[in-house]
C-alpha cells in the first residue's frame, strides 16, 4: 500500500488515535494507558484489536505492576481486513 492509499491512511488514523488516547491517560498509570488504548479501538467499524503490548521504554523489558517511567506501547489492529501496528514511547506516572 502506498502512503496515498485510503486503507493505509485509515490504518494511520486509527492507530494514531489509539496511541494518542493511551498517551493522554498516562497520568493515571499503566492500567489507564492500556484501557484507553483498547477503548479507542473497540467499537470502530471494521477494526479489530489484535494486541496491545507495553514494555519498558528504556530497556524493552517487561513491566512490573504499578510501573512508572518510560513505557513503549505497541498497538496492532486489523483495519478493513489488513493488519498493521504502531508504537509510541512516553512517560507513565
Amino acid at each position: 500500500m502506498s502512503p496515498a492509499d485510503p486503507a493505509s491512511d485509515r490504518h494511520h488514523i486509527v492507530l494514531s488515535h489509539a496511541l494518542d488516547s493511551a498517551a493522554s491517560a498516562a497520568d493515571g498509570g499503566l492500567d489507564a494507558v492500556v484501557a484507553a488504548g483498547q477503548a479507542a479501538v473497540v467499537g470502530e467499524p471494521h477494526v479489530e484489536l489484535v494486541r496491545l503490548t507495553t514494555v519498558d521504554g528504556d530497556t524493552g523489558g517487561p513491566l512490573d505492576s504499578g510501573h512508572s517511567g518510560s513505557v513503549r506501547v505497541t498497538i496492532a489492529a486489523t483495519v478493513d481486513g489488513v493488519e498493521g501496528s504502531a508504537s509510541r514511547t512516553f512517560y507513565v506516572a
